[in-house]
């Protein structure tokens, strides 16, 4: 399953390249949050992680704490980019990596997670073979969430926001607003992502194990929001969209899919 407590949600994001203000709004149920800004940055995605290294030696930037719930938060701040070549400040398909700017969300929650190990048991047969029996252990865990939302400083970008990204418990989901795909969008108008909510699996099936329920050849890695059920594979969810946008499994209206391709592919927690 996958859980956000917080986010920014994508159409909150401007930014004023005459006075170098960004301007985003956060929505958080968790208890308390960080954020921080990197600028001229390039990412790197390593083991489910999301890290950037500068352009530029720079100080790493200041993480500034927000506690308690929080409904669409305005945050305003002023970038110093005065260092920044004009190339950096504007977003380059052809360099994808390269990130003008990143908003980064993070925040711990405590779960409950199985843990494996070993049993020191050892038994003797006939061939003196040793046999380890596994045992399964639940516990508390403590795990960070992130969200990274890349945004282009261009005077007139044709997306605010690039991308957004969401790691956690070792995996890496990329974030993708697939309610009018391929149009261009400056304000990303329509993105929207779950917030203190759980990806719901297709009743009477396992998560890990389920297919796509429209063309039962996929594995299911596309949710509907708003009612969060994780039924589909990203192909139909586009066919869907254009015919009959309504999830398949509850009937209810669709405002948008989040497809997240690393859920099926075994990193599920």
């Amino acid at each position: 399953m996958v859980k956000m407590l917080a986010t920014i949600e994508a159409s909150t994001v401007c930014y004023n390249s005459s006075i170098q203000l960004l301007t985003f709004y956060i929505t958080t149920v968790a208890p308390k949050l960080t954020y921080e800004i990197h600028t001229g940055v390039k990412e790197f995605v390593k083991g489910g992680d999301v890290f950037y290294m500068p352009n530029k030696p720079k100080m790493e930037p200041t993480r500034i704490l927000i506690e308690g719930s929080q409904e669409n938060r305005k945050i305003a701040v002023k970038l110093d980019i005065s260092k920044l070549e004009e190339k950096e400040k504007v977003f380059n398909k052809h360099y994808p990596k390269q990130m003008p700017c990143v908003i980064v969300l993070r925040y711990r929650t405590t779960e409950l997670r199985k843990k494996e190990r070993a049993d020191n048991n050892t038994e003797i047969d006939g061939d003196n073979n040793n046999d380890k029996s596994d045992t399964v252990d639940v516990g508390e865990v403590v795990v960070e969430y992130t969200e990274h939302t890349a945004v282009d400083l261009a005077e007139r970008p044709k997306r605010r926001v690039i991308s957004q990204i969401v790691t956690t418990g070792g995996s890496a989901y990329v974030v993708e607003n697939l309610y009018g795909a391929g149009h261009e969008n400056t304000t990303g108008e329509g993105t929207e992502l779950m917030v203190g909510s759980t990806i719901v699996p297709h009743e009477g099936e396992e998560e890990e194990e389920g297919l796509c329920v429209i063309c039962l050849m996929n594995p299911k890695d596309t949710a509907v929001m708003p009612c969060r059920h994780m039924c589909m594979c990203k192909d139909c969810g586009e066919q869907l969209l254009k015919h009959k946008p309504v999830c398949p499994v509850c009937r209810a209206p669709i405002s948008t899919l989040l497809h997240m391709p690393s859920f099926t592919n075994g990193n599920s927690k």
